[in-house]
């Protein structure tokens, strides 16, 4: 029976190996919006490929309807795809157990966005405090 040996250089190149792996997958997850994000809470990004968030601003405010000021999320999201797109934003608070969110553009014949083009909205959160995390979820969504 004969004992093999990992030599150094096998050695280096699977550990060079295996943090390229991590390091190219890792930056496939990492998002970082193009514009200015005015909110004092940590946020985590899952923002579709044809999407960019161009400024998010949050803020308490009183709702239309409701007896109280709740938490406003304001966005900005452009269309980086060559192709009409009508998004779904939906932001999530996860430790407050609520959330909001709604299409992007709201109205039109057809309801799209044009390519380059940016839509903005305002969504309430039935919160009235600021969260100390907040998930943002930027998908596209089939037109018909």
């Amino acid at each position: 029976m004969t004992k093999r040996y990992i030599t150094s250089k096998t050695f280096l190149g699977l550990v060079s190996l295996i943090v390229l792996g991590l390091v190219l997958g890792c930056a496939g997850m990492m998002y970082k919006p193009s514009g200015p994000v005015s909110c004092a809470t940590k946020i985590k990004w899952d923002v579709t490929k044809e999407a960019d968030v161009t400024f998010l601003n949050c803020y308490i405010r009183q709702f239309k309807g409701w007896k109280k000021p709740v938490w406003h999320f304001e966005v900005g999201i452009k269309n980086k795809s060559d192709k009409p797109q009508r998004f779904r934003v939906q932001f999530i608070l996860p430790e407050e157990g609520v959330a909001s969110g709604g299409l992007l553009p709201r109205k039109g014949k057809p309801p799209v966005l044009a390519p380059g083009k940016e839509a903005k909205g305002t969504y309430p959160v039935n919160c009235e405090r600021a969260p100390k995390k907040v998930t943002v979820v930027v998908k596209t969504i089939s037109i018909k």
